[in-house]
């Protein structure tokens, strides 16, 4: 039975080359079944080589990962991952995208696409191509894809980061609803503090490189959230305390 657990042991990413970039340095997290936990941290700092590694698409230097208490050797079906750019197929139908995963493990689900399909809002576009629809709309196609297969963990990189205010607002509430319907794992990446506390159970706060966790916070706020509650004094407090952890990179 998949539950999505993600353990990350004194993980080490160094880039090769005549003078090595050491990107990651020994960086340990732990992510809970169901959980829906959000990294931050400054540019350059590794949050997105660690979804890489996580993801099987990009090899560690040293140190262990797991998802389930298999180790990660290479990408597989248990993680799904959404990229900031949709990388969706131009020549393949919204169907025939979010359907490519599962037919290549030989699963052919007409319904199962249909409903994947109305779980984002896009039960109408099926025959659609991505040339046709708006940025929001191919980010929704691509996590339709991601959880055609699926996945136990759901790994998203940035996925709202080229989208207006009000899509991206609009794509927050539709990601909550699908996390909380689907109870994935989710992983995600973003630079907007905001963002990260609106989406987060936990927030984990990376240091400049190379990438270590500074700090782990819990997000007590009720769900379901709405975006007033960016003017909660507590909720002001918690994005002052990340705002000051990132900003120790700036003054070093």
């Amino acid at each position: 039975m998949k539950s999505g657990d993600i353990t990350v042991r004194d993980v080490t990413l160094r880039y090769g080359g005549k003078q090595p970039v050491l990107a990651l340095d020994r960086l340990s997290l732990d992510v809970r079944p169901n959980e829906f936990a959000v990294i931050v941290g400054p540019s350059g700092c590794g949050k997105s080589s660690l979804l890489y590694l996580i993801a099987g698409l990009e090899d560690r230097t040293s140190g262990s990962i797991s998802v389930d208490g298999a180790e990660v050797q290479g990408p597989g079906a248990d993680r799904g991952m959404v990229f900031q750019s949709y990388t969706l197929f131009p020549w393949l139908t919204v169907a025939e995208n979010v359907a490519y995963g599962p037919k290549r493990r030989g699963v052919n689900d007409p319904a199962a696409v249909t409903r994947y399909l109305e779980e984002v809002g896009l039960g109408g576009f099926a025959g659609h191509y991505p040339s046709q629809l708006s940025g929001g709309m191919k980010q929704r196609v691509a996590i339709a894809r991601a959880l055609a297969n699926d996945p136990a963990v759901l790994l998203m990189d940035e996925p709202f980061g080229a989208l207006d205010s009000q899509t991206r607002h609009a794509m927050q509430r539709l990601l909550l609803r699908v996390w909380d319907h689907s109870k994935k794992t989710v992983l995600f990446v973003t630079h907007d503090i905001e963002e990260a506390i609106l989406l987060a159970d936990r927030v984990f706060v990376m240091s400049g490189r190379p990438g270590q966790i500074r700090k782990v916070l819990t997000v007590d706020f009720a769900r379901p959230r709405h975006e007033d509650l960016v003017l909660d004094p507590a909720f002001i407090a918690m994005k002052r305390e990340i705002m000051g952890l990132l900003k120790q990179d700036e003054d070093a």
